[in-house]
């Protein structure tokens, strides 16, 4: 259904997928501070395991933006940028999983 898009529409697309990246980022800006705050005072590894859930999912999004992408040259999805977003996602819901079976 996406192939028979207009230009106009891909870019409103392309722009759309650029603005939820950056909005994930953000927001995982702001429940880093907390929760490294939170990791400061009570020391507790559930949290820490938290912080680098939420630092993988951080990469996950800065990968998966097509911006980031084409500064690297390569067009949206293609090579390493293929697997290295859902490696990120990977390794934050197996620290998740690892997290919370202690």
């Amino acid at each position: 259904p996406f192939r028979n898009l207009s230009a106009s529409q891909s870019y409103e697309l392309l722009v759309a997928r650029e603005f939820i990246s950056l909005a994930v980022v953000g927001f995982s800006v702001y429940r880093l501070y907390t929760y490294l705050k939170s990791y400061f005072e009570i020391k507790s590894g559930f949290t820490l395991g938290l912080v680098f859930a939420l630092i993988a999912y951080m990469l996950f999004a800065l990968t998966s933006s097509p911006w980031l992408q084409a500064a690297f040259g390569l067009g949206e999805g293609k090579g390493i940028f293929q697997i290295v977003p859902m490696f990120f996602a990977m390794a934050g819901l197996a620290i998740l999983a690892w997290v919370s079976s202690k």
